[in-house]
């Protein structure tokens, strides 16, 4: 129709997406937050590569692994917290379409912390 769609992210350390559309007489038409779960749905097997990265923007990295050559694997940084990271993964099949969807979650360090004065007092007490 003549419009553009922008993008504004945050990614590869942030955990946004915003996804403008601009009419082609230069008005903004929509803002969408890319990562919102509503989107994230969209994302469905059978998707092209251009297809997704339309919904989701360009992703925090692109991998291929060595068991899997014929597969590339997408990841989004879409949540960030003191406890957990999670990445919304897209895998693509040789032909550049979308076989499915995962999210891994990667649980941060908790409890206390130790210094090395904390393990010295230890030491001394044996």
């Amino acid at each position: 129709d003549g419009g553009r769609l922008l993008e504004f992210s945050g990614q590869p350390s942030g955990t946004f997406c915003y996804m403008i559309a601009v009419g082609p007489d230069g008005r903004v038409r929509e803002i969408r937050q890319a990562f919102s779960e509503e989107n994230l749905r969209r994302v469905v097997p059978g998707l092209t590569q251009d297809e997704t990265r339309r919904l989701l923007g360009g992703p925090e990295e692109k991998l291929r692994f060595t068991l899997k050559p014929d597969e590339e694997v997408w990841s989004w940084r879409i949540e960030d917290t003191t406890e957990k990271t999670v990445h919304f993964n897209a895998y693509f099949g040789a032909d550049g379409r979308l076989l499915r969807t995962d999210r891994s979650t990667f649980y941060k360090a908790s409890g206390p912390s130790f210094t090395r004065g904390v393990f010295d007092s230890f030491s001394r007490r044996s």
